[in-house]
């Protein structure tokens, strides 16, 4: 089994797939399946077939794909991967196999619009090896191009009554988050970007008062203006700084 299934404590599966594994008879046959396009990755949500071939869970022995809801992220260029030597993830660039079957899911995307139709059929992970080995430039090789490209996919508008409700492709999609009727998808606010907001609006509220560069410059600026901050040492002045430098962060952090 060269694709594989990780499922989470809440028992969502997750679809690996990793291209130098993959082979010719790896497919992933969906009943129903939704789509989701950014410019860094398609999100493929939906409920796998017993047709589906080349897809286990390693933890879980009885897992079988018949019936089974799964998502499975494809990305254009970088992703993270787990590194075994560090014990962390890290960013890596993409397979080229990937980044094909991203563009060739965008397309897809493209022609069904909205994004949040339901589709249902193939995808397929595996990448015939010798399409990397025509030239695209050459013209009469881009009939053969297009076929074997063509293999990667071959999904259809599903017909009603469906399983998958609105809601659950609201959750499954997250992030990015499920959007408007026109099929618009919202990148949800990072940590940081939230973060950066609100400090940003810290620093609005104190324009009049302080002007600072950083979080301790104003601590410091702050204990400084004290009445008794002259008769304090030096080193008293600076953990005061240090401690007040704390309580900002956890106010800019919503603490």
């Amino acid at each position: 089994m060269s694709v594989s299934v990780s499922i989470n404590k809440e028992g969502k599966a997750t679809i690996w797939s990793n291209p130098e594994f993959n082979t010719s008879k790896d497919v992933l046959h969906f009943k129903e399946v939704v789509l989701c396009k950014t410019d860094t990755e398609v999100t493929c949500y939906g409920i796998l077939t017993s047709a589906s071939v080349g897809v286990s869970c390693t933890k879980d022995k009885d897992w079988k794909p018949g019936g089974a809801r799964v998502t499975y992220r494809v990305f254009a260029k970088e992703k993270q991967q787990w590194d075994k030597e560090t014990s962390k993830f890290v960013v890596t660039k993409v397979h080229d196999d990937e980044a094909l079957l991203y563009k060739v899911l965008s397309d897809v995307c493209d022609r069904t619009f909205p994004q949040q139709t339901i589709l249902t059929g193939n995808i397929v992970p595996w990448v015939n090896p010798y399409l990397w080995e025509l030239n695209a430039t050459d013209e009469s090789n881009v009939a053969l191009i297009k076929k074997l490209t063509k293999q990667l996919e071959s999904l259809d508008v599903a017909t009603a009554p469906f399983e998958l409700t609105e809601a659950e492709i609201v959750t499954a999609l997250e992030p990015p988050t499920y959007g408007n009727k026109k099929g618009a998808y919202i990148k949800p606010e990072t940590e940081s970007e939230r973060l950066k907001a609100r400090e940003t609006f810290f620093k609005e509220q104190l324009a009049d008062l302080f002007e600072y560069k950083d979080v301790y410059d104003l601590a410091c600026q702050i204990e400084s203006t004290k009445s008794e901050a002259a008769a304090i040492p030096p080193s008293e002045l600076t953990e005061n700084s240090v401690m007040t430098t704390l309580k900002l962060l956890s106010i800019i952090m919503g603490d």
